[in-house]
């Protein structure tokens, strides 16, 4: 997370992309919904990102068989898109 600071009484508090990413991620594997894909889309994961992504909800033990086949059609999905 970054923050931008305006003045003492104001800060802006937001995610950076690789965080934007593993939640969207993240969400892909919890809900059906079509934004997450098309948001994950946008945010063009690269193949470091998508690794990344993948260890990390393994290691918080997020990742099933059914979920890892979630993400890969979104993964596919956007390389058939790019």
């Amino acid at each position: 997370m970054e923050e931008l600071v305006i003045s003492p009484d104001f800060k802006v508090s937001f995610l950076k992309q690789r965080s934007l990413i593993f939640l969207k991620i993240y969400a892909i594997t919890g809900r059906s919904e079509k934004r997450d894909s098309l948001d994950l889309a946008q945010l063009s994961p690269t193949s470091s990102e998508r690794k990344s992504a993948i260890s990390w909800l393994e290691g918080m033990d997020l990742m099933d068989g059914a979920r890892r086949l979630l993400v890969e059609e979104a993964f596919t999905k956007i390389d058939q898109n790019a």
